[in-house]
C-alpha cells in the first residue's frame, strides 16, 4: 500500500527496498517476463474509486472510498530490463493526473504485449512498453484476462463502490469493441471484480471471478465461466468478501490442478 517495491535475494528470508528514482509509494502490480526474467513491469498508485478527475476535482470528498484517506496516486507504469536495478517510466503519468494502475498482465502468447488496468481505462502496448493505446474507455478498470486460444477474446472488469458503470466487459475483436456481460452475474454488487484464468493447462476457456459482495443477498461471491466470459454461474457458498470488499479479496486457480481454487478475503 505504501512501501514501494522490495526484493529478496535469499528466497524471502530477508528483504531490501528497491530504488526506482520515482515518487512511488503504492505499487499494485509487478509482472516478470516469462521469456526474459530480467524484464519487469510495475504498476503504480492505489485508488478504489474515481471520485475526482484533474478536470473536475472534488477536494471535499473524503472517506473510505476515496483516495485521500486510502491510497496514493501513481506515476504510471515502470519498466526494468536489468532485474530491477534500474527503472524507467513507460506509461508516463504524474501525481497531478490522479492516475493509478490496478493490474498489469502479459498477453499469454507474446510478452511484448502488456495490458494495464488503469483509473481511466484499459491500456495496451504491443512493443514492450514503448507505446500505449487505450482500448477500453471506462472509469476504473480492475482486471483483464486474454484467451490464449484466441487472443481476440479479452475480458475486463470495471468499477468499484459507487462508480456508475460496474461489471464484466468482453471483446471478441481484440479490443476494438466491447459489450457488457450480465448472463449469470448478480444485478448489483459492491466492490471490484478480480479475475483468474490459467492459459497453459486444463480448460483454458475457464475464468473465475471474485465479485466483492452481492447486494441481492446471495451468499455467492465467486462466479465461473467456461466459455471465456460469455456466461457465468455462481459457485455455491462462496462467501469470503464480507469486509473491505472494496480493496481486499482475490481468487486464484491452481495451475497444477485447475479443479482447485484458492480465494481470500476479510471475514
Amino acid at each position: 500500500a505504501s512501501g514501494g517495491i522490495w526484493k529478496s535475494y535469499n528466497s524471502g528470508s530477508n528483504w531490501q527496498p528497491v530504488t526506482t528514482n520515482t515518487a512511488v509509494l503504492g505499487v499494485t502490480s509487478i509482472i516478470i517476463n516469462p521469456s526474459d526474467t530480467m524484464v519487469l513491469y510495475a504498476g503504480t498508485g492505489e485508488m478504489y474509486r474515481l471520485d475526482s478527475t484533474s478536470g473536475t476535482a472534488n477536494p471535499n470528498n473524503t472517506g473510505f472510498n476515496v483516495w485521500k484517506t486510502r491510497g496514493t496516486y501513481g506515476v504510471g507504469v515502470l519498466k526494468s530490463t536489468d532485474g530491477g536495478y534500474n527503472w524507467s517510466q513507460v506509461l508516463t503519468k504524474s501525481m497531478s493526473n490522479m492516475f493509478c494502475i490496478q493490474r498489469l498482465r502479459f498477453d499469454p502468447t507474446d510478452p511484448n504485449i502488456v495490458y494495464a488496468c488503469a483509473t481511466d481505462g484499459l491500456y495496451r502496448t504491443t512493443d514492450a512498453g514503448a507505446n500505449w493505446t487505450k482500448i477500453l474507455n471506462l472509469a476504473f478498470v480492475w482486471d483483464v484476462v486474454v484467451n490464449a486460444k484466441n487472443t481476440n477474446q479479452i475480458v475486463a472488469t470495471v468499477g468499484n463502490l459507487q462508480n456508475t458503470v460496474k461489471g464484466v466487459f468482453r471483446s471478441t475483436n481484440g479490443g476494438t469493441s466491447w459489450s457488457q456481460i450480465t448472463s449469470g452475474l448478480p444485478a448489483s454488487f459492491r466492490g471490484f471484480i478480480r479475475l483468474d484464468n490459467v492459459p497453459t493447462v486444463g480448460n483454458r476457456d475457464t475464468i473465475v471471478a471474485s465479485i466483492g459482495v452481492d447486494e441481492t443477498g446471495s451468499p455467492n461471491e465467486l462466479y465461473r465461466s467456461t466459455n471465456f466470459g460469455s456466461s457465468w454461474t455462481a459457485l455455491t457458498g462462496s462467501t469470503h468478501g464480507s469486509y473491505q470488499f472494496w480493496s481486499a479479496h482475490t481468487v486464484a486457480i491452481n495451475p497444477s490442478n485447475t479443479n482447485s481454487i484458492l480465494y481470500a478475503g476479510v471475514s
